[in-house]
């Protein structure tokens, strides 16, 4: 080897050790931010003046997780819509300021094979929904694409439809390693509830894709289908797994427990209901969900029962002691 040749190794073995001595400082640092983050989060604190022993508080631990977030599920809303109680829900949820909101099926009339009625309903739908100031997330009911055993007509007009407008019928999205399966349960013909062998098996996938998210929830229209094969397989593929079940399409909210984990059948959110009340559970609600490492923390708000800020006024306030004082 020539002196030129040995002086362009000696280079490049030096540029090489440079490399390698910069990676290690990037490692460091990116080290330390991390321990900087994660130091600042667990360390959270609040200004205060009180320099006494006894303080006016409980206690400074803080639930300000980071990788917890709050996102709302929206119920059944046709099945003989109840005019307005929709739109009534997405201007109270815009007041609670979810990360984003899902929905369990059912948000149009459909079961038409009059097409441009199809399109009026789902422009009438879509103008509601893009009243959400968080994104909305799609999912099919038997409304939206017709039921299976319904004309071949009904169901592959609706069908097309929803893939013109949404695209996909069945889809995951990961947020904040959290896995979200949302599932067609009207798939395909004959049959009336189901899955279909391409979508269970998608599933399977999408769940070996993802082995290592923290919380899996999974979304579908009908219960109906939890005692059927096709569901005892992708529950198989879930087994080892944390998750939740959310669904909707009976508008009786039930609470259930299936191989020790939660399953959960929505009311309604404008859908037809006797609505006798709480203890029937048929109410007009949403569900709030705050997603923590332990799992999902559930509540469920009666849509009447979100307020704005101006519910009573400081003039509604003078109408009222007028009126009182008239008695």
């Amino acid at each position: 080897m020539n002196k030129k040749n040995m002086k362009l190794l000696s280079e490049l073995k030096h540029n090489r050790n440079i490399v390698k001595i910069w990676l290690k400082i990037l490692k460091v640092h990116l080290c330390i931010f991390s321990l900087v983050i994660l130091t600042a989060w667990q360390k959270t604190e609040i200004t205060h003046d009180i320099e006494t022993q006894r303080k006016p508080w409980t206690h400074l631990d803080f639930d300000d997780n980071p990788d917890n977030f709050q996102f709302v599920i929206v119920a059944d809303r046709t099945g003989a819509t109840r005019e307005g109680v929709f739109r009534k829900a997405v201007e109270k949820i815009n007041l609670l300021r979810p990360e984003f909101v899902i929905c369990v099926g059912d948000l149009i009339q459909g079961l038409t094979e009059d097409r441009k009625e199809l399109v009026a309903q789902w422009n009438e739908f879509k103008s509601i929904a893009e009243k959400f100031k968080a994104p909305f997330f799609y999912l099919p009911g038997n409304h939206d694409i017709s039921y299976s055993n319904a004309s071949k007509k009904m169901h592959e007009q609706s069908k097309e439809l929803w893939e013109e407008l949404f695209g996909r019928t069945y889809y995951y999205f990961v947020y904040k390693n959290v896995l979200f399966i949302c599932l067609n349960t009207t798939e395909k013909r004959p049959q009336n509830l189901n899955l279909g062998d391409e979508q269970i098996s998608w599933a399977k996938k999408v769940l070996k894709d993802h082995p290592d998210v923290r919380w899996t929830c999974i979304l579908m229209h009908h219960p109906g289908i939890w005692n059927g094969k096709e569901m005892r397989l992708l529950e198989n593929a879930l087994k080892d797994r944390k998750y939740t079940v959310f669904a909707g399409d009976l508008h009786e909210y039930t609470a259930h427990v299936r191989n020790g984990r939660k399953y959960f059948v929505l009311a309604t959110t404008g859908g037809v209901s006797k609505l006798r009340g709480i203890s029937f559970g048929e109410f007009d609600h949403c569900m709030w969900v705050t997603m923590t490492d332990d799992g999902p923390v559930i509540a469920n708000l009666l849509i009447d029962g979100i307020m704005p800020e101006d519910i009573v006024t400081e003039k509604k306030r003078k109408e009222i002691k007028s009126t009182d004082s008239k008695k």
